[in-house]
């Protein structure tokens, strides 16, 4: 067997063996069964491309493990980022005879939005506004609030998680 061969081999093999439990474990953090497969499908992607790298920095499991979880962090910011995008949406001031292009729909929407950031729980909610509406990195906010940063990505992963499902439960 070539090298190429035993690398697909053992790539196959971690694929086999660690792709179920690595899609429950992204889906704990997002809670969107085809968001997480799609972020454990796109992990293996990337270890595709950089396999003699990855099969040897040690512990497969753990580089995974990681990697499915940064991952699961870029999708939860980049949903926040969305949810912050709309509410920019709706505070805009636009001129006479433009508001007529966002539907009353949207109007809602947005409501539901502020309102669900209002109610979140203070430690969340501050986290939150000091990332979203005033763009701190979470090494500021540790920074700021004297936390670590784990503890800034676990109060932003509340806080997202809260808002998706009062957003859900409200629809």
């Amino acid at each position: 067997m070539n090298e190429t061969n035993i690398y697909k081999h053992t790539l196959e093999r971690y694929f086999r063996e660690y792709y179920g439990p690595l899609c429950r474990f992204s889906n704990y953090y997002v809670r969107n069964e085809t968001l997480a497969e799609d972020i454990v499908q796109e992990v293996f992607c990337d270890i595709l491309r950089r396999v003699p790298v990855v099969l040897r920095s040690g512990s497969v499991k753990t580089y995974l493990q990681s990697a499915v979880y940064n991952q699961c962090m870029k999708a939860l910011n980049r949903e926040a980022d969305s949810l912050i995008t709309d509410m920019d949406l709706y505070d805009m001031d636009l001129p006479d005879g433009e508001a007529d292009g966002i539907s009353d729909e949207s109007g809602v929407r947005m409501r539901e939005i502020e309102s669900t950031v209002v109610d979140l729980p203070d430690k969340c909610r501050e986290i939150f506004v000091l990332s979203k509406y005033e763009g701190l990195e979470n090494r500021e906010i540790a920074d700021y609030k004297h936390i670590s940063v784990k503890t800034v990505e676990n109060q932003m992963t509340k806080a997202i998680k809260f808002i998706r499902e009062r957003l859900k439960a409200n629809h």
